[in-house]
């Protein structure tokens, strides 16, 4: 996954401009200015009249205002209208260096072509919708939950979705011109409703839990436009299904299915530094369900998948250097790490359903993007899941 500048944008007339290296203190104070409040003002879509009576001002969210005049070389004291907005075709923001809460006044981007957002608290993309000549959107490690109807970007080609929890694609069918789909590491389920596509070129969707692969089987043009074989997939899906079928049952609560399913990844899988390294053409999934081997990105994405298909609610956790998980219980989330876990009995877990205050305090749990959910207060107490020991 690449992480995009702070800033980066093309105007326009297709000249491109991006923050040099000594834009940092910029950002830095732009980041400062929203965080404290100072552009506060600007979170609606609302117009309004500019102070000399001229242009209509736009308002909207603070980070995105910010990043806009960013991209448009313009000083953030100055009013943006309208038609600055419409000069702007490119736009790459990266949360938290710009804060961006939500797409409050991108309907003003009416000539905008690619979106590109990292790390926020994005949960709500509906108002892309209204973009017509958008081409292509990319969203990595935000809040997004649910892929809205975008049938009204009629040029839109390409979709990704990184790192966050969507669970159906149903909106997907509904792009007339879909040709590249990016959805990498989200709760994807079911794949049925593409399987009367034929404009998809290429699909990547892979570490998601998707439990009917073989509803695609007869569409020739899907399954070439895949990444990896269908017959992966499809081997992949049975032996999770026969490992849950095995170690969980109905009647167990969402608890102590995480906590059978724990167990079975750490005594399970070996740790391995080189596994799924060369390229071999194996989807990543595949490692960790079919061979038991793998370093803290297999480890966090066998837990994922196999508890996603369990029917829970779990996403990964990404700090520079690692890779765990979190889970929702009752409304909280907590973190839990089979890899650190591994190798120890469950009386002796460490890093097992911890709140994100104890969890930050090691310097390998340090996450990307601290406004993932809200996070537990405390550490859940050993007695509520040694009682499965």
């Amino acid at each position: 996954m690449t992480k995009p500048s702070a800033v980066s944008a093309c105007s326009k007339d297709n000249t491109e401009t991006s923050p040099a290296d000594d834009h940092s203190s910029a950002v830095s104070e732009v980041s400062d200015d929203i965080s404290s409040g100072e552009s506060s003002a600007e979170n609606s879509t609302a117009e309004q009249s500019a102070s000399d009576g001229t242009k209509p001002v736009v308002v909207m969210d603070a980070g995105l205002s910010a990043a806009t005049k960013m991209s448009l070389e313009m000083k953030q004291d100055e009013e943006l209208t309208a038609e600055d907005c419409t000069n702007v075709t490119t736009l790459s923001v990266s949360s938290p260096e710009i804060p961006i809460h939500t797409l409050d006044g991108i309907e003003y981007f009416v000539n905008l072509k690619e979106l590109s957002v990292y790390g926020s608290d994005i949960s709500d993309i509906s108002p892309l919708n209204s973009l017509p000549e958008l081409e292509s959107i990319s969203f990595s490690l935000d809040m997004i939950e649910e892929i809205p109807d975008l049938s009204g970007c009629k040029k839109l080609k390409s979709v990704s979705f990184i790192e966050d929890t969507i669970s159906d694609i149903s909106p997907l069918a509904k792009i007339e011109n879909l040709e590249s789909v990016f959805l990498l590491d989200n709760c994807i389920r079911s794949i049925a409703p593409l399987k009367d596509n034929h404009t998809i070129k290429y699909i990547f969707i892979d570490n998601n839990p998707v439990a009917d692969w073989e509803s695609i089987a007869e569409n020739d043009t899907l399954k070439k436009a895949l990444a990896y074989d269908l017959d992966y997939y499809l081997t992949i899906e049975k032996r999770a299904k026969e490992i849950i079928s095995e170690t969980i049952t109905n009647e167990m609560s969402d608890l102590e299915k995480q906590v059978r399913l724990a167990e079975y990844i750490e005594d399970y899988m070996d740790y391995n530094l080189e596994a799924g390294e060369d390229d071999d053409g194996k989807p990543l999934c595949y490692y960790g369900i079919i061979e038991p081997i793998g370093y803290c990105k297999y480890y966090s994405i066998t837990a994922k998948y196999l508890m996603c298909l369990a029917g829970l609610n779990v996403r990964t956790c990404y700090s520079v250097t690692h890779e765990w998980n979190m889970i929702e219980l009752d409304g909280k989330w907590y973190e839990f790490d089979c890899t650190f876990d591994d190798d120890r009995q469950i009386e002796n877990w460490k890093w097992f359903n911890k709140s994100r205050e104890t969890m930050g305090l090691n310097d390998d749990h340090i996450l990307e993007n601290e406004s993932f959910k809200p996070h537990a207060d405390e550490d859940m107490p050993k007695s509520e899941y040694l009682i499965f020991e």
